[in-house]
């Protein structure tokens, strides 16, 4: 019996050899076949800096110290497969695991993904199912399969959470599952991991940062799914808190300042929001409605708790220009919004400064020049969108006024319409804003030039019979610089046609009426003042009692129209 046990135990060893030598030679003969060209692809790279719904994400790691995904170019690992090398205890067909791992890497690394996708799944076949290193292994083919396009994130879902279930210590496994789910659009799935992942990471761990900013940015993505206000508020400080300690632990991280920064714009129009709902009829608001992307910030904040915000605002977006590289994505977006805090913030002449730089980049990308890219790649990478040049436009043209009134800065007001001349697409909505912020600075004939122009750039860009959103709100504009200029009859015409693309718009209505106040026509004027009050109409009392209603003061359908706008004002 001993000789027969011991003949058993020289067999097995010899079969354990046969295994492992067979592998090799499998591995060396796989490595030196040439690939096919149909598995030839790009070099395999794992998410990295996504763009998405309020900030930037980063990559899952992965790596042996779980640092992976910081700059989001790793490639899938056999170090993961290799983090416990396979001893006596598990012997050859863990070795052989280790090897397939080893020939997925290459392969992974060499742009054949079909090949290594093979390789990895050998290596689990053959794997002991209690290898501790199996379930790196899973990790590495998740992460493959993940990178492979949206039709295997069904299989690479699979296979991650096999991984975290084997291993639910490993921060790194929860951490490459939620960026997976994020990428299957599972958002209550990817919190979920991501918590998981800060839970296992524990505070000291140095890999904790970037899962911190990835929980913050689906914290951010889950504000806008849930309808309840408290649980928004919520979220939202939650994901404020999970980035400012995220930007503690790595302060060179770019997406997460500029996810920061998006946060914490958000909180302080929230704060806003809650104190003053914008009023869209209202001439006198104090808050300026900017294009959905920018979201809207007060010009002028109130109380010690608003400034302290904004001036929060606008620290991290100093701080987040001077990390971010100079041709990223969303860095052009960056500048608008340091412009307008520092709008915001009072610091006017910093704001018109920044904001031309944000024109000047504007016009570099729209022409693809960089310093750094052949041309046309800059504008490819980081397309300036017409809305863009809208916001900096109006924002820069309140930044000129105030530093016109407040400053009586003509040098820098000149330089910043010069810019805006030189460097902005010929647009009708562009333009009718050039001409809005003239007539804001009392360039009445400059306004009216320009806003003609911009009617100009309509008719050639839309045909007679296309319905142009922003017709309307120019046509009113150049209403308003015919009557700055004392063309009283062009102004009437002017606003009447406004008021025959959009019929709602109570301001035009109500700038129509003073006109004809103005051209002696007192009945049309009140029947329409009468018309703009039941649209809602509610202006400012130094509004009504303007020298155009001198002659309509007593009489009793204007005092009735007066009090109806005092009612709406409520």
């Amino acid at each position: 019996e001993e000789t027969q046990a011991s003949s058993c135990r020289g067999m097995g060893r010899a079969m354990e050899r046969l295994v492992t030598w067979g592998v090799a030679l499998l591995a060396v003969a796989f490595l030196l076949t040439p690939a096919h060209s149909s598995h030839r692809v790009s070099a395999s790279r794992l998410p990295g800096k996504l763009g998405v719904r309020g900030g930037a994400f980063r990559g899952g790691g992965g790596g042996r110290g779980g640092g992976g995904g910081g700059s989001g170019d790793q490639t899938p690992s056999g170090d993961d497969a290799r983090h416990q090398r396979p001893s006596e205890k598990w012997g050859a067909l863990a070795m052989a695991g280790a090897i397939w791992g080893d020939i997925g890497t290459l392969l992974a690394r060499h742009g054949r993904r079909e090949e290594a996708l093979t390789a990895f799944k050998l290596g689990l076949q053959v794997a002991p199912e209690d290898w501790p290193a199996r379930p790196r292994l899973m990790t590495t083919l998740g992460m493959l399969l993940r990178d492979m396009g949206p039709e295997y994130l069904p299989d690479a879902l699979l296979v991650l959470r096999k991984a975290c279930q084997a291993s639910p210590d490993d921060a790194n496994m929860w951490w490459n599952l939620g960026t997976t789910c994020y990428m299957a659009d599972l958002p209550n799935d990817a919190v979920d991991a991501y918590t998981r992942a800060c839970d296992a990471a524990g505070s000291n761990w140095e890999g904790i940062a970037p899962i911190l900013n990835n929980l913050a940015t689906m914290l951010m993505d889950q504000i806008h799914r849930v309808p309840d206000p408290g649980d928004k508020y919520s979220l939202l400080q939650t994901a404020i808190a999970c980035l400012k300690e995220s930007v503690t632990r790595e302060p060179g991280a770019a997406c997460t300042l500029v996810n920061l920064a998006s946060a914490l714009w958000t909180n302080v129009t929230v704060h806003h929001n809650q104190k003053n709902p914008p009023a869209s009829n209202n001439p006198g608001t104090k808050v300026v409605n900017a294009p959905p992307q920018m979201g809207y910030i007060p010009i002028q904040y109130e109380t010690a708790e608003e400034k302290k915000q904004v001036d929060e605002v606008s620290a991290v977006l100093g701080w987040a220009l001077e990390v971010v590289p100079r041709d990223w994505a969303n860095v052009d977006q960056l500048w608008i919004k340091r412009g307008v805090a520092l709008l915001a913030q009072g610091e006017v002449e910093d704001a018109a400064r920044t904001l031309i730089v944000a024109l000047e980049r504007g016009a570099e990308a729209s022409l693809g020049l960089s310093d750094h890219q052949e041309p046309g790649a800059a504008a490819r990478s980081r397309a300036f969108p017409l809305q863009w040049w809208v916001t900096v436009t109006h924002f820069l043209g309140t930044a000129l006024y105030r530093l016109k009134v407040d400053h009586e800065d003509e040098r820098l007001v000149h330089e910043a319409i010069t810019t805006l001349l030189d460097v902005c697409p010929r647009h009708p909505e562009v333009w009718a804003e050039i001409g809005r912020s003239m007539l804001r600075l009392g360039m009445a004939e400059e306004g009216l030039k320009e806003l003609t122009t911009a009617l100009k750039y309509a008719e050639e860009c839309f045909p007679p019979e296309g319905k142009w959103p922003g017709r309307a709100a120019l046509l009113h504009a150049l209403g308003n610089a015919y009557g700055m200029n004392s063309e009283t009859d062009r102004a009437i015409q002017a606003f009447r046609e406004a008021l025959a693309a959009e019929p709602n718009l109570a301001s035009t209505r109500f700038l129509l009426a003073r006109s004809l106040a103005e051209n002696g026509e007192e009945e049309n004027a009140l029947d329409e003042l009468e018309t703009a009050v039941k649209q809602g109409l509610w202006v400012s009392d130094r509004l009504m009692q303007g020298p155009a209603f001198d002659d309509l003061k007593d009489h009793p359908r204007f005092i009735s129209i007066r009090e109806q706008m005092q009612k709406n004002s409520q």
